[in-house]
């Protein structure tokens, strides 16, 4: 500092600089060092895994809303069917060809249709409302999804995988790292320490006589400043047991983290196997009632199939897609699970893999009959759409005959219906559907195509 003073001679200025370079500290200030450094790799890892999760619920809600659109379009088409079902069933009651009970089955089963749509509808706006929460806004008309990256053929595979890429495994052992860096901080507390430390003087005398005495001067002084902790109450003890225990605590985090780590990956695993599974299964089962309900619907136009044995194919039939159109759902998040759980569901693992999906498929066709308009979304969309066309693949419908064909066939049954009783109330005979030539020819075109089928 700045000294003024005054003497004889007259006011003197004075000043003074103190410097100390701390050689050895115990190793305090570097492991201190170290445990920042390894929490910022801490927090960094936590950042990805936060990323991750988001990516997950957000892959999660938009496929809910795609799921849950298709599925209401499935029910609003099996409304359609079973009331022209019932209008029939009514056509043909007046002419005496079925019972008041066959009226009533159709009339159950149409309620029973209304009462799944209005569910099927309330979950749907459950699940927008859901990706409103999730994406920020309300979903207008969704792209097709992009494909996954290549999943690991085994569970295996997938448990080493996350072992070494997790960022919650990542973040959790950097965080024990870090504690263990402050045990040793704290134990340099009970260390000695020594410093370099350098000071200077300087002395001026402003005015005045001074005599035979020199008007100013300099003094310096370089040394060793040593401390040795000889007691110091109990303190440092303390605090080593404290960052111990805090650390042991973290290590105790990092076993039940792998632990969890590897059975959650073990289940996404297991549950995008078992929905590629049912996804197969469920294409078949749609393909066989699709053909059990034509066979039921012609039978029953020549009297060999009664009216609830057709309303138990079109149910079948209805259950089979939403049971198909549920297991790609759950196959595509199960496998983002999967990615989540192996540390691969960040910004630059699924953009690294639009790019090289881009590249692949940049010559590749468009779809256009994707359901819920997936498709034609994406091929208006162009290069801008996302390079796999999943909009058949995740989400679709397998192939099967729309409902516009099947309208039109019951409805030509129906007036085929009405010409006949026209007919019969022309002769005054007894009202009865009397079978046409045509029919058998119908019967050995359907027993035909069950034997290609098969």
């Amino acid at each position: 500092g700045l000294l003024q003073g005054q003497s004889r001679g007259g006011p003197t200025l004075s000043g003074g600089v103190d410097l100390s370079l701390p050689w050895f500290q115990g190793g305090r200030v570097r492991n201190a060092v170290q445990a920042a450094r390894t929490r910022v790799a801490a927090g960094r890892a936590t950042l990805r895994a936060v990323e991750g999760d988001i990516f997950t619920e957000a892959t999660a809600a938009y496929m809910d809303v795609i799921r849950d659109r298709a599925i209401v379009e499935l029910n609003e088409n099996q409304v359609r069917v079973l009331n022209t079902n019932l209008e029939a069933t009514r056509d043909r009651f007046e002419i005496g060809d079925v019972t008041r009970t066959d009226v009533a089955q159709s009339e159950a089963r149409l309620s029973l249709a209304r009462a799944n749509l209005a569910t099927s509808q309330a979950r749907l706006a459950a699940s927008e409302e859901n990706y409103r929460r999730v994406i920020g806004r309300r979903p207008d008309q969704l792209a097709p999804p992009p494909p996954l990256p290549p999943l690991p053929a085994t569970a295996e595979q997938a448990v080493r995988i996350a072992i070494v890429n997790n960022p919650d495994l990542i973040a959790v052992v950097r965080r024990a790292e870090a504690a263990g860096f402050d045990v040793r901080s704290a134990r340099a507390d009970r260390l000695p320490t020594l410093a370099g430390v350098l000071s200077g003087d300087y002395v001026t005398t402003i005015g005045g006589d001074t005599g035979a005495l020199p008007r100013s001067g300099t003094q310096t002084s370089v040394g060793l400043n040593a401390r040795v902790p000889l007691y110091q109450g109990g303190v440092p003890a303390a605090r080593i047991r404290q960052a111990q225990a805090i650390e042991g605590q973290l290590l105790e985090q990092t076993i039940g983290t792998e632990r969890a780590i590897v059975a959650n990956t073990r289940s996404a695993f297991a549950a995008y196997d078992a929905a590629l599974r049912a996804i197969q299964s469920n294409e078949v089962a749609v393909q066989a009632n699709e053909l059990a309900l034509e066979g039921a619907r012609a039978e029953r136009s020549i009297g060999t199939r009664t009216v609830l044995e057709v309303l138990n194919a079109e149910q079948e039939l209805l259950q089979s897609q939403v049971a198909l159109v549920s297991a790609r759902r759950d196959a595509y998040v199960s496998g983002f699970q999967l990615l989540n759980a192996m540390g691969q569901a960040e910004a630059d693992d699924l953009g690294r893999h639009q790019r090289l999906g881009r590249r692949t498929t940049a010559h590749a066709p468009h779809h256009a009959n994707c359901h819920a308009g997936g498709g034609a979304a994406a091929h208006a969309a162009g290069d801008n759409a996302p390079p796999l066309r999943l909009a058949c693949d995740v989400m679709a419908q397998s192939r099967e005959p729309s409902m516009e064909d099947i309208l039109a066939s019951i409805k030509k049954v129906i007036a085929e219906e009405k010409e006949l009783r026209t007919a019969v109330t022309t002769r005054a005979a007894p009202p009865r559907v009397d079978e046409t030539p045509a029919e058998p020819d119908e019967v050995l075109e359907l027993d035909e195509a069950v034997e290609e089928e098969r």
